[in-house]
């Protein structure tokens, strides 16, 4: 796994390009999941867009719905258009991000980095000490975009210990 300490983030310079590009973007943090269906659609047409995959509304319910512990939803708005939405699940000490998911035609706005550079102010905002990435495999080109979120931490398996890793300057 993959966590940051959110005290400790600070957006490099294409982060900070990709939050002022998206500065008509308006950011809400729910513990409600309103509008399912519309939701439900979004998710659809992200699955069948990105993975070229069919989603049933019982896989989306059983894979995002179902909640094992306490949940928030981050929903992404432009001009009052929900375009994309986090789950995200909450721990004592740590938001944990699980999925990400936007309207089609809105890929050039990079808004899963966009989200979690929110969602990591937000985990900060709200007194929590790490947001998790999930899992991360270095070679895995699906998942190199976790590893420029700065500084974060690797779990090493075999000794259990959390490995800071920090920028090379």
């Amino acid at each position: 796994p993959l966590r940051i300490p959110v005290s400790s983030f600070i957006p490099g310079k294409s982060q900070r390009r990709l939050i002022r590009q998206n500065s008509d973007i308006e950011v809400i943090f729910s513990g409600e999941l309103k509008n399912p269906d519309l939701i439900y659609s979004i998710y659809e047409e992200h699955s069948l867009n990105r993975f070229h995959r069919k989603v049933t509304r019982e896989e989306f319910e059983a894979s995002l719905c179902t909640q094992s512990c306490p949940t928030l939803y981050s929903l992404y708005y432009l001009k009052k258009e929900l375009v994309g939405i986090g789950f995200i699940d909450c721990s004592s000490d740590a938001l944990s991000s699980v999925y990400f998911v936007y309207k089609s035609g809105y890929s050039e706005r990079a808004l899963g980095n966009f989200s979690i550079i929110h969602e990591i102010r937000y985990a900060l905002e709200i007194g929590k000490k790490y947001y998790y990435l999930g899992y991360y495999i270095e070679k895995c080109s699906r998942m190199v975009y976790k590893s420029r979120f700065y500084s974060y931490e690797i779990l090493d398996w075999n000794t259990k210990q959390w490995i800071p890793v920090s920028k090379k300057r």
